[in-house]
């Protein structure tokens, strides 16, 4: 990824911005880079181990970390555009990712 924030994060501690779960919930761990810091939200970038390659694959960005609900198996993602907060929870879906399974907005 080219950024143009040169070879850094821009985390808030000393972890760098590096999150470690299960977010796919597919018995490996998979992993989070906070890519910078914003007025509102704090996006991380995604990329979830495959199992078969052996590799990690890139999977996504999201407008905040992901939050995993080990005893329902889902994630959530917590934001806000302006005024509006959003909540969305997923799932996984079966393929090694995760699916959007609700989202509530508040105003």
């Amino acid at each position: 990824m080219v950024s143009d924030y040169g070879d850094y994060t821009q985390a808030h501690d000393e972890t760098g911005g590096l999150m470690v779960g299960d977010y796919n919930f597919d018995g490996y761990r998979d992993i989070g880079l906070q890519i910078q810091t914003t007025a509102y939200n704090i996006p991380y970038i995604y990329w979830f181990y495959n199992g078969d390659t052996g590799t990690f694959d890139y999977y996504g960005s999201f407008l905040s970390f992901i939050e995993i609900n080990e005893n329902s198996q889902e994630c959530m993602v917590e934001y806000r555009e302006a005024q509006t907060y959003y909540t969305d929870t997923y799932r996984p879906d079966g393929q090694g990712g995760i699916y959007l399974a609700k989202r509530v907005i508040t105003e």
